[in-house]
């Protein structure tokens, strides 16, 4: 008989019960946060993200901190792991990705500027796939989680798609150029990559990915990088109304402004949808976008 063998150990927190133990004891902690003062929630917040980010960074700058750390510190086995990747520079432009999405959201007024990262280094990520797709895996790695690649491009355009999908007048330019951009990395990696022979379902997953993402980012780059000149429009309230989900969002429905023909669901944050009542007269202000896309938000005033 042949020897046994023997089965790879996966530490708890590289396992689907740790990491979803972990995503629940994130969200709980962002639920708490929220009920407390608006001045703590942003900077509690930008604090707990910052953790969040360095405790799963693989391209040393959580392996730095941790020689400064006492070996007492809680948790500090679980801190002082090994690092673990296909390739170093994609864990660094991972990191990098994650604080630039998080600056951008934490710094008022030059948040284009960090947007501009959240952009780049996701960008750079894909390119380096294609590449060195041969020792370079876009599928799920050995321990049955996303590899950085996928959490890089994955995680940057859901938060893009939230930030900038709703309240936008969509026009053909913008659907043109987010068909030609995909297209345009898209078209490479069945060129370049060998991967999606072996395993069809990456070409489904990273055609799906790289579309997504370039559909939230060009929501965002038309807001943030747009200087246009706000028209105001004075519109009173109709109604108003909440969607389930992961994300829970708020909506202020309005009267029609600038041609429009028919009620505008608007999305607001949690203060103003309890501050919005129905007959109440709001401002809206919109703004061309970079990409002459239209896109809009309440101020009530």
């Amino acid at each position: 008989m042949g020897k046994r063998r023997k089965k790879k150990k996966i530490n708890f927190e590289e396992s689907w019960l740790g990491v979803f133990i972990e995503t629940v004891l994130f969200f709980a902690a962002y639920i708490l946060l929220m009920m407390l003062p608006g001045v703590i929630v942003r900077p509690a917040l930008f604090f707990l993200v910052s953790v969040y980010i360095i405790y799963h960074d693989n391209s040393g700058i959580r392996k730095k901190l941790v020689k400064k750390l006492p070996k007492k510190f809680p948790w500090y086995k679980s801190w002082a792991r090994p690092e673990k990747f296909e390739d170093h520079r994609i864990e660094v432009y991972k990191t990098c990705t994650f604080f630039c999405l998080l600056l951008s959201w934490g710094v008022p007024y030059i948040g284009f500027l960090f947007t501009t990262g959240a952009v780049v280094f996701p960008v750079l990520t894909i390119v380096r796939y294609i590449r060195n797709s041969d020792r370079i895996s876009f599928s799920e790695d050995k321990q049955g989680g996303f590899t950085s690649v996928v959490i890089t491009v994955l995680v940057s355009g859901f938060l893009f798609f939230i930030w900038g999908a709703d309240n936008h007048r969509y026009n053909q330019l913008f659907w043109v150029m987010w068909g030609a951009i995909s297209l345009t990395f898209i078209i490479p990696f069945f060129i370049f990559s060998k991967e999606y022979k072996r395993k069809i379902l990456v070409a489904a997953g990273y055609i799906f990915c790289v579309s997504f993402f370039w559909f939230g980012a060009l929501c965002v780059i038309n807001i943030d990088f747009d200087f246009s000149v706000a028209e105001e429009y004075r519109v009173r309230v109709v109604d108003k109304h909440s969607s389930s989900g992961k994300a829970e969002m708020y909506y202020v429905t309005v009267k029609p402004w600038d041609g429009k023909y028919g009620d505008e669901d608007i999305e607001v944050s949690i203060d103003e949808y309890k501050q919005a009542e129905e007959g109440d007269i709001v401002t809206v202000v919109q703004r061309n976008g970079l990409l002459r896309m239209k896109w809009y938000y309440l101020e009530f005033r």
